[in-house]
């Protein structure tokens, strides 16, 4: 005896499950004005497992962020770290620019050196995609900063951004370029 009810609907598009994956995600974050505890606390209540530092040079006055001694202390809290400095603007653009507000002039100058290296930004697409990963550098505003062009080009491609800090994280969805 069957328990089929000949008269029900066959189900409908609205009521299947959408089995798209979410969009990944990149967090992005600036160590301006945070001590390297309180960098590293963000980097955990987000689960970041891998912080990608896109300085062009990695070193720092503020103790605890540069390379050497940042890698450890972010080792010892459980997450990677991966250096990208080809990622970085370089010195010379950022001096040549610093007095004169030309923030417009350097973003567009690091777009062309981004594609000069987007197999590097490809791979750096990959490993966000594999772990919880977060982009670096030092102004806490990604708008003040050149990471803004990253996470452009990684919302194109299909990533949520979120920035860390400040007790807050923002997502971003509209870019302006």
């Amino acid at each position: 005896m069957s328990h089929i009810n000949p008269k029900a609907k066959a189900p409908q598009k609205s009521d299947q499950v959408d089995l798209q994956p979410a969009a990944p995600i990149i967090f992005s974050v600036g160590h301006e004005g945070k001590t390297l505890g309180a960098f590293i606390a963000i980097l955990k209540a987000a689960l970041v497992e891998r912080l990608i530092d896109v300085r062009d040079a990695p070193f720092s006055r503020k103790p605890g962020f540069s390379k050497a001694p940042l890698e450890q202390a972010l080792k010892a809290s459980g997450i990677e770290y991966f250096g990208a400095p080809e990622l970085g603007t370089d010195k010379a653009s950022r001096d040549m620019h610093k007095g004169d507000g030309s923030m417009d002039v350097i973003l567009q100058e690091y777009r062309v050196k981004l594609e000069k290296n987007v197999d590097l930004f490809r791979a750096v697409e990959k490993m966000a995609k594999a772990r919880v990963s977060a982009i670096m550098c030092y102004e806490a505003e990604a708008r003040n900063c050149h990471r803004q062009v990253i996470e452009e080009k990684m919302a194109l491609d299909g990533f949520q951004v979120i920035h860390l800090g400040g007790g807050v994280q923002e997502k971003l969805d509209n870019f302006q370029g």
